[in-house]
């Protein structure tokens, strides 16, 4: 067609289309070429003298054909939808080249479709550029979520305990990924494979088991015992399924599947993403070994420790018993008529049974502390009382040496302290009869100094001596069964083990023990300890922390020995009769039963352990027995000295603890303690009282008679507040009556006031019942030692 208004014809029409880059391609309703330039030849491969002869369709593989016919059908029916596509052509030497596709209608003069014009560029590049960016994408996507995934393992393999957790736990953040449809991991033990986790299936939503897809539990399998193998991550023979080993020191301990959702690209970048998976789970893998391999070393050292200390037990146990009697019968023979050689013989006996018993003493403590088990108590005590008890028996045996024994007390001491006592005096009193033992001349001088560290005291006590002194350059005394030399111990004798007991007291106390010394001059030994400063108790109140009064006589009383040790039997009968009581034996716990069956005995003195039935058995049923009636006094006489003991002794329902050996001096203050009125007060403090104006007793009566009057009607009142379930008022009584029985020295009826009084505190009258009838009986028993007291000190009972 020609513009004639510009000068252009329809050469230069035929022109432009003829030199077009594009192809223009027009052809009719059947597909055959009306015409083309020679663009399209060039795209199709051919000279372009065959064009003419080209068909649309010799361009398009069978199944772009067939779209294209039924295209072409739609065309003849009237249906023209200008469109661009993209669409892959088949060149004449059979490669492949994209190209985009312009399509247009070609009309007849009177408006009929009579063909189509393609207008078809090459679109390879942009097609290559486009699908390599969509590549990137889809790479940036991935290693973003891989990523997502690393991190999310990261994290919870810092907080795994176990390898079973953490693939557990990876299992659910790789199923949160659209690429991965399964998961499941196999522990590896002895070449043998067992599925840790349920197939979850992410797309159903469900947990599915081997049943509903065995083929894939086979391959599963397959492919995992390959990777266990090899030792090296595995891809099925689909390549959907990777199975990656988990390893520590060479060893395979467990394989994961991972399956994902076909088809499956990216290869190389998903086996680097599990070698990183796999580096988090070996650290958790490698943790829980360390620490299996950490419990295991504990618990074999606690078996050890243990299998320890029930040899001393044991050991311990079979050694007092024949020790009682040793000690025991030696004690009785003392009190005979005995000519000087006889006495001497007997004292031999004592002096090396009391040697003896030390020995098992320090290996015992020795043990404990090794193992750990040493247990510190806090309370309130009198810091001159615990050390004057301790320096009083060895200042006597200074004296009797001749030596010059002085124990000084800074003014910076203070009196009381919060701390354990037993310890203090156990460090103390190894010191100090060190130093009186290896000194034959001079003098022992001891010094007490503290002085504070913010809230808390530093308790400074230092030993003296102008004995035999050391060599320390070539010992270490603190090392266990160490002494000076061989001769120490055969000139002194002792364990060797004192002073290293006494460094590891003083330091649980968090103190030291050291010392200077020169060999020939003498020794300076000191130990440490930090305490909290005192509760603000009255010091003159705390039981054990003060010297036992002498005891008082006690009524006769009928009493029932059970021990099956004949010799045993014999010493506990010889005390109990010099005393003054009448006693009868029984073997063993059943024995012991239908003794009191027949008749009321006052005390039972129980050994633990004997054959047919033990001490608690007895102990157990007889309490069962008497139920809530009249409640016969249990004591345990035990060669057991093993932490616990005293607990399950009262557990059991004992009433109090002796260990053997038994000798007459502790006996007698025991039945003191449970029989004699005065027993059950700390008379130090009615001293106190008594002495606040010795010219005037009239404060003494008004404070005791006052006692008298106020806790008369104390029991009852408990009593009342438990039956009603009310803490508020059990714990009022309760820390009344403590209040006033502290004053007067009450400490049993103290102690169990105060128990009484925090069963209130923690909101509960629980446990409060079985504590009444033992408050009861205190009661009793102070008001009787009150009235002693008094009968004894001002002529007169209230």
């Amino acid at each position: 067609m020609a513009d004639e208004g510009n000068g252009i014809d329809d050469a230069w029409y035929r022109s432009i289309v003829e030199e077009s880059p594009d192809g223009i391609w027009v052809f009719d309703l059947e597909g055959r070429t009306i015409y083309a330039n020679a663009a399209v030849a060039g795209l199709v491969g051919i000279d372009p003298a065959e064009v003419g002869s080209l068909s649309i369709l010799d361009t398009l593989d069978d199944e772009g054909r067939a779209q294209f016919r039924t295209h072409l059908a739609a065309l003849r029916e009237g249906h023209f939808n200008p469109t661009d596509v993209e669409c892959q052509w088949v060149r004449r030497d059979g490669s492949t080249l994209w190209v985009l596709v312009r399509e247009s209608a070609v009309h007849a003069a009177d408006g009929t479709l009579t063909g189509v014009l393609h207008r078809v560029s090459d679109y390879s590049q942009r097609r290559a550029t486009l699908t390599e960016l969509t590549q990137a994408r889809a790479e940036l996507a991935e290693k973003v979520s891989q990523y997502d995934l690393l991190q999310g393992v990261a994290s919870a393999a810092n907080d795994a305990n176990s390898l079973v957790q953490i693939l557990g736990r990876g299992r659910d953040l790789l199923l949160l990924m659209d690429d991965w449809e399964r998961a499941v991991a196999f522990l590896v033990q002895g070449g043998t494979l067992t599925r840790l986790h349920p197939v979850a299936d992410e797309r159903e939503h469900e947990v599915a088991d081997d049943e509903a897809h065995p083929e894939r539990a086979t391959r599963e399998l397959a492919v995992a015992t390959r990777a266990a193998r090899s030792g090296v991550p595995e891809w099925d023979e689909d390549r959907v399924s990777l199975a990656f080993p988990i390893k520590h020191l060479g060893r395979v301990h467990a394989v994961g599947v991972m399956t994902a959702t076909p088809p499956l690209e990216q290869f190389e970048l998903i086996e680097g993403m599990v070698a990183h998976v796999v580096q988090q789970l070996e650290h958790v893998l490698a943790r829980e070994l360390a620490e299996l391999s950490l419990a295991e070393a504990r618990d074999a050292a606690m078996a050890a420790s243990q299998q320890k200390s029930d040899f001393l037990a044991t050991v311990s146990h079979e050694i007092r018993t024949p020790l009682n009697g040793v000690l025991g019968l030696d004690d009785l023979l003392l009190r005979t008529r005995l000519d000087p050689e006889q006495r001497r013989l007997a004292d031999g006996i004592r002096t090396s049974g009391q040697l003896l018993l030390s020995l098992i003493n320090d290996i015992l403590d020795f043990s404990k502390i090794e193992a750990g088990r040493v247990v510190l108590e806090q309370i309130d005590f009198d810091l001159r009382a615990v050390l004057d008890q301790v320096a009083g028996p060895i200042g006597g045996v200074a004296a009797a040496k001749g030596l010059d024994f002085s124990l000084t007390y800074d003014a910076s001491a203070p009196d009381v302290l919060r701390g354990d006592p037993t310890k203090v005096s156990q460090v103390f009193a190894n010191l100090v009869t060190n130093a009186v033992k290896f000194t034959e001349r001079g003098s022992v001088h001891v010094t007490v100094r503290a002085h504070r560290l913010g809230d808390l005291w530093r308790l400074t006590v230092r030993v003296d001596d102008t004995g035999i002194g050391i060599d320390t350059s070539t010992t270490d005394v603190f090392a266990p069964f160490r002494q000076a030399d061989s001769s120490t111990t055969r000139m002194f004798g002792g364990t060797g083990l004192g002073l290293a007991i006494s460094r590891e007291l003083a330091q649980a106390m968090g103190g030291d023990v050291g010392y200077t010394s020169t060999a020939g001059r003498g020794s300076s030994f000191w130990f440490t300890g930090i305490f909290r400063p005192a509760s603000g108790a009255d010091p003159v109140t705390l039981a054990g922390a003060v010297a036992p009064e002498p005891s008082v006589p006690v009524a006769p009383l009928r009493v029932l020995v059970v021990e099956d040790n004949r010799v045993n039997q014999l010493v506990a009968t010889g005390m109990l009769t010099a005393l003054g009581h009448a006693a009868d034996t029984a073997e063993d716990g059943l024995a012991a039963l239908a003794a009191l069956d027949d008749a009321s005995y006052d005390l039972v003195l129980m050994d633990v352990q004997m054959p047919r039935m033990d001490g608690y058995a007895a102990t157990r049923a007889l309490r069962a027995r008497e139920g809530d009636g009249e409640r016969t006094l249990v004591i345990a006489m035990t060669a057991n000295v093993v932490a616990g003991e005293r607990e399950r002794c009262l557990a059991a329902g004992m009433d109090d603890f002796l260990t053997k050996p038994v000798d007459l001096e502790h006996l007698t203050r025991t039945l003191a303690h449970w029989f004699a009125g005065e027993g059950a007060l700390d008379l130090a403090r009615l001293d106190l009282l008594r002495d606040m104006d010795p010219d005037d007793t009239s404060y003494l009566e008004r404070v005791t008679g006052r006692f008298e009057e106020t806790t008369a009607s104390a029991a009852d009142d408990l009593r009342c507040a438990v039956e009603a379930r009310d803490p508020d008022a059990l714990r009022a009584h309760a820390h009344k009556l403590a209040g006033g029985a502290a004053n007067l020295g009450a400490v049993e009826v103290v102690a169990l006031a105060r128990e009484l009084e925090a069963l209130g505190d923690a909101g509960t009258t629980a446990g409060a019942a079985p504590l009444l009838p033992r408050l009861a009986t205190a009661l009793d028993r102070a008001r009787a030692g009150i009235r002693a007291y008094r009968e004894r000190w001002l002529g007169s009972a209230p």
